[in-house]
């Protein structure tokens, strides 16, 4: 009979050492820039900041406070250990250039984002990064099964420009997909 190995193996792949990669700067020409004025990331951020083409600082709002309401990603983990719930997949609403899934990345949590394209290449920029970039609209169903997500975050596009009808549609989709005890 075959016994098993005493030392337990780290299942985990080896993290990169640069907590939230930016695109490679060869693989910028693969994306699609015809219809946008700026034709690389850096020039996107440096037409406005506030669109988040910056990944170490776009990131760097999961780890701090700047208001009350902020949840940081490391008080998050504290709340899911003491109702002792593990969090392997999220689901990250409007995620512009996906810097919370690659936060997550780091953790060990696999995080499915959905954005547009409305100010830049959202979609492009989660994909470079190497994460997973669905693009769902908030009137369309969420394409996952009932009960598989342990998180939902919902960004800037869960905002107030959406109509009430919209929000309460992603709300009961968002609660559809999201397994007991999950978090919204």
């Amino acid at each position: 009979a075959a016994s098993s190995p005493k030392r337990h193996r780290n299942p985990f792949p080896q993290i990169p050492s640069r907590k939230t990669p930016s695109p490679p700067p060869s693989s910028i020409t693969s994306s699609i820039w015809d219809q946008y004025t700026c034709k690389s990331f850096y020039c996107l951020d440096r037409q406005n900041p506030n669109l988040g083409f910056e990944p170490l600082r776009d990131a760097s709002k999961f780890n701090s406070y700047k208001s009350d309401l902020d949840l940081p990603t490391h008080q998050l983990f504290q709340i899911a250990k003491a109702v002792k719930l593990v969090i392997w997949l999220g689901l990250d609403v409007g995620s512009d250039i996906g810097s919370f899934a690659s936060t997550m990345k780091l953790q060990h949590v696999t995080v499915v984002t959905t954005t547009m394209n409305v100010a830049g290449p959202n979609n492009e920029a989660v994909a470079l990064r190497g994460l997973v970039s669905l693009h769902v609209p908030h009137q369309q169903q969420l394409p996952l099964f009932d009960g598989v997500v342990d998180l939902v975050r919902c960004g800037r596009a869960v905002n107030r420009w959406i109509s009430v009808t919209v929000l309460e549609f992603l709300l009961f989709d968002a609660d559809r997909v999201m397994r007991g005890g999950g978090y919204l």
